[in-house]
């Protein structure tokens, strides 16, 4: 794991049709989503800049 600070820009949330006030002490649960890529393709990326590049008139 690794620690992050979240910064949120309300000060509260909605369950259904009910406003829930945030306050300090609350616990919270986050996902963070990361571009998804596998190990080869970002291996390979650099080179296929390249080629891809190289085939181009100047």
């Amino acid at each position: 794991m690794f620690p992050v600070t979240i910064a949120i820009d309300q000060s509260s949330f909605q369950i259904g049709e009910q406003s829930v006030p945030l306050s300090a002490g609350m616990s919270v649960t986050a996902e963070i989503r990361t571009d998804t890529q596998r190990i080869i393709g970002y291996l390979l990326t650099p080179l296929a800049t390249i080629m891809s590049s190289s085939m181009h008139e100047r």
